[in-house]
């Protein structure tokens, strides 16, 4: 016995209407999202940084630390600053699927790693000198746990540079 085929052939899809589906953005989303909370981060870190060069110079506590430590605190301030607003111009832009986002957030977060390793070297100098000249106890070490909220930036700078995100960038929006 034999089987007759379908008049016409068969076409397993359909030749005329298909859509490809649109490229999720939950990496994009969540790399937006990660960058706008390490934007205020690093904004109020920035302010503190700069409001604690006038603390550093009005306490009396505080006349054993280094004599770069203001200088410190300068620097980080501004770049902490740059960062946050790095950070937030990419995620708006990531938000609205332009792909320089992902360059913006990119580059705040490299900012943000190599400044927290140089934060948690200099944390380590004033913690060294001011327990040298104190009685402060040791073992405490705070500067590990910068280190460890160095995390975030890394999942966000991979986030950002995931061929997903660059798929949705890309994707004409519905």
């Amino acid at each position: 016995m034999s089987y007759q085929p379908y008049p016409g052939g068969y076409t397993p899809y359909p030749s005329q209407g298909f859509v490809t589906p649109q490229p999720s953005g939950a990496t994009a989303i969540t790399s937006a999202v990660l960058a706008i909370i390490g934007s205020i981060g690093q904004l109020l870190g920035g302010v503190g940084s700069l409001i604690a060069i006038t603390a550093f110079k009005d306490l009396r506590e505080f006349d054993d630390l280094p004599g770069w430590t203001t200088s410190y605190f300068l620097v980080a301030g501004v770049v902490s600053l740059v960062a946050g607003v790095s950070l937030l111009t990419g995620a708006i832009m990531l938000l609205t699927r332009k792909i320089s986002g992902r360059i913006w957030i990119g580059l705040g977060c490299v900012i943000v790693l190599v400044f927290g390793i140089a934060g948690f070297v200099a944390g380590q100098a004033i913690e060294n000198s001011v327990k040298s000249s104190s009685n402060m106890p040791a073992g405490t070490d705070f500067g590990f746990v910068g280190l460890v909220f160095l995390i975030f930036p890394i999942a966000t700078l991979i986030l950002a540079w995931l061929p997903a995100t660059a798929k949705y960038c890309a994707a004409p929006r519905p």
